[in-house]
């Protein structure tokens, strides 16, 4: 695919996904939430809730952006060494694994449950008949920790090794370069230290690389730009 087609449409995702963000800051009713997970006779609890609006708003983000910008950073890779180049991809990669199944599961949360109705006891349910019923969402509740801990050490590692990718790309092209490093060091900084409207400072990151990345594209080939 057209390298200015697969930046277009990223860059389209991402102002999308700032819309959403407007959306949920201006206080728009976002309706009844859903809400699953287990509860236990000693006052411990497991609970996850989404609203399913903003599951179905988010969806043309995350096949768009997660398609797109995956595309996007696989052709940057290609630019540097060999070794972290491929590195940086594959975990970058893992992280995009883990984010899809966690989609596909609040997909099937808020197509088939609604309210409270599936945040039940542990002992009662879950455990007896509720497992062998609803076995993804068992999964998901039993195994949420061990999912946080993939995509947050997948996610953090994939930020620092691009870090690096776009540093070494500033001696090939410098804007680029430092644009592309300045974007992966704010995301780095937002995720490890979670600022007031840290999803809005994420996709605004997004934004200004692929706004970046598309007005060299259409300098050249007046101007020879690295990724073709």
């Amino acid at each position: 695919m057209n390298t200015k087609t697969i930046v277009t449409l990223a860059l389209v995702a991402t102002v999308y996904a700032l819309f959403i963000n407007w959306m949920s800051l201006s206080g728009i009713n976002a309706g009844e939430m859903t809400s699953i997970g287990w509860y236990n006779e000693y006052g411990e609890q497991g609970k996850i809730s989404i609203y399913p609006i903003y599951v179905w708003l988010y969806l043309p983000f995350t096949i768009c952006f997660y398609l797109f910008g995956t595309l996007f950073l696989y052709k940057v890779k290609a630019l540097v060494n060999k070794w972290l180049g491929r590195t940086a991809f594959v975990l970058w990669c893992i992280n995009v694994v883990v984010i899809l199944l966690n989609e596909i599961f609040n997909i099937y949360v808020v197509s088939r449950f609604s309210g409270d109705e599936m945040y039940c006891s542990l002992e009662e349910y879950w455990r007896t008949g509720g497992s062998s019923e609803h076995p993804l969402v068992w999964f998901m509740l039993s195994s949420d920790m061990a999912f946080y801990r993939v995509r947050h050490f997948s996610y953090l590692l994939s930020l620092l090794a691009f870090v690096l990718v776009f540093a070494w790309l500033i001696k090939k092209d410098k804007v680029w370069g430092i644009a592309g490093t300045i974007a992966m060091l704010v995301l780095l900084v937002i995720f490890l230290f979670p600022l007031p409207y840290a999803s809005c400072i994420n996709n605004l990151c997004w934004v200004v690389l692929f706004a970046v990345t598309l007005w060299k594209l259409y300098q050249s080939p007046r101007k020879p730009f690295l990724l073709s």
